[in-house]
């Protein structure tokens, strides 16, 4: 009995170890800084974006009220360590979300490059009027935005706390999404193919308005939190 239980501790702590070394970056905002982190400022010409940690959640808040718009805006923070790292070309990204109301939806930007996340990469989204779902960016589908490459029913109940687990293997892609304080699900209610950007790198997390041409797209104030950023290497195929 006692061997048994050593090779158990044994084999735990090994495994505990693995964990730890496939490790890329992880913060949960408790010192209350935002150090790692890029600040994009895009909504600047719209009055610009406010940024916090210091309540233990990165929030992001647009300083103005924006007015009804045609099409997609936004602002978010580009997570430094991914810029031109290729360890983030396959990864599984955890974390949890928070939108503040039903003028704001979320992205996690995936395979972007290095300068920018917005001129190409992989788009994981939460929208009010579409649910959860992954698209290609750049934009090829004018105003409208990119169609769906893949995309589920989901929905945001505003101030709720959400986790959302990206995976990047190659070509193969998934995005599974769950309230915070519900059990995990066992598989990703979104998983597809794309061949696309498996040379870049770089990751971020965007906050965006609802525009005109979808219901309630009334313009309005965005605002955003996310928290416990946890990225492993090698994502799950």
């Amino acid at each position: 009995m006692a061997n048994a239980l050593a090779g158990a501790l044994v084999l735990a702590v090994a495994g505990s170890l693995g964990m730890i070394g496939n490790v890329l970056f992880t913060d949960d905002f408790s010192d209350g800084n935002t150090v790692g982190w890029i600040e994009v400022n895009a909504l600047a010409p719209l009055g610009g974006t406010a940024y916090d940690a210091s309540g233990g959640r990165y929030d992001m808040t647009s300083n103005a009220s924006l007015p009804p718009l045609p099409f997609y805006v936004g602002d978010g923070v580009i997570l430094a360590d991914s810029i031109g790292n290729r360890d983030y070309r396959n990864c599984t990204v955890r974390f949890s979300v928070r939108v503040n109301n039903e003028s704001t939806n979320f992205q996690f930007a995936g395979r972007g490059n290095p300068e920018t996340p917005g001129a190409s990469y992989i788009a994981f989204n939460y929208q009010r009027e579409l649910g959860i779902f992954i698209n290609v960016i750049p934009e090829t589908g004018g105003s409208g935005g990119n169609a769906p490459i893949a995309e589920a029913p989901f929905e945001f109940e505003v101030g709720r706390d959400y986790n959302v687990l990206v995976s990047m293997h190659g070509e193969h892609l998934s995005m599974k999404v769950w309230a915070a304080d519900q059990a995990e699900p066992r598989r990703p209610q979104i998983a597809v193919n794309e061949s696309r950007f498996q040379q870049q790198s770089g990751a971020a997390f965007i906050m965006y308005n609802q525009p005109t041409f979808q219901p309630g797209g009334n313009g309005g104030t965005l605002s955003a939190s996310f928290d416990n950023v946890v990225v492993t290497r090698g994502g799950r195929p």
